[in-house]
């Protein structure tokens, strides 16, 4: 998830519902690419 509007609050409600990785914006092209590489290897895995 990527909000321009996060909060602690909202990070965690999204982290119970089994979210991957919480990114807020305005956002470092490196932490986006590390999620959706981690994205790609558990779906991946879950493939397996």
């Amino acid at each position: 998830m990527i909000s321009g509007h996060g909060t602690i609050e909202t990070a965690v409600n999204s982290l119970k519902k089994v979210l991957m990785i919480f990114i807020e914006k305005p956002f470092k092209t490196e932490v986006l690419l590390s999620a959706i590489n981690r994205a790609v290897e558990y779906a991946n895995l879950k493939e397996s």
